[in-house]
């Protein structure tokens, strides 16, 4: 995984930047304004969810089965 911006992870999700930053307080998920450290999506997606977009992916397939 590389870092990716908040409109990239957004767009994973298919939800507007907006929605995400509604999603992440609701989640009490509190990043500095910066790109968004592999590490850091993995905890996004451990409390928001995987997106389905990348549940796809081989690449994630280990990823998100460590997340269940």
């Amino acid at each position: 995984m590389k870092a990716k911006t908040r409109k990239e992870i957004a767009k994973e999700f298919g939800i507007s930047r907006r929605t995400l930053y509604r999603w992440m307080k609701e989640e009490n998920i509190q990043l500095k304004a910066r790109l968004i450290s592999p590490d850091e999506q993995l905890m996004i997606y451990k409390k928001i969810g995987f997106p389905e977009s990348l549940v796809h992916k081989k690449k994630y397939h280990k990823t998100l089965n460590d997340l269940r």
